[in-house]
């Protein structure tokens, strides 16, 4: 993943996000960063957050906007 990539010592990254309830609650393996629902992200104080598949950019933006949460999308494709 990504964050083994470049994070492995969870220096940069907080968390990943994903909508699957399964994935949720678990951790990557390597670096440990916790897999997380979106509608934690402002509790966990994220203002940003890497879009990995610009395939899904809308769903995200939507599922997003109908819970009030406000992060800015990065497009990785675009970095």
């Amino acid at each position: 993943t990504l964050a083994n990539l470049i994070d492995y010592d969870r220096a940069l990254i907080d968390c990943v996000v994903d909508v699957n309830p399964g994935k949720q609650g678990r951790y990557i393996p390597g670096t440990g960063h916790p897999i997380v629902a979106p509608d934690s992200l402002p509790a966990r104080g994220v203002r940003s957050a890497i879009l990995m598949n610009p395939n899904y950019r809308d769903e995200n933006l939507a599922l997003l906007d109908s819970a009030g949460i406000a992060v800015e999308l990065i497009d990785w494709s675009g970095v």
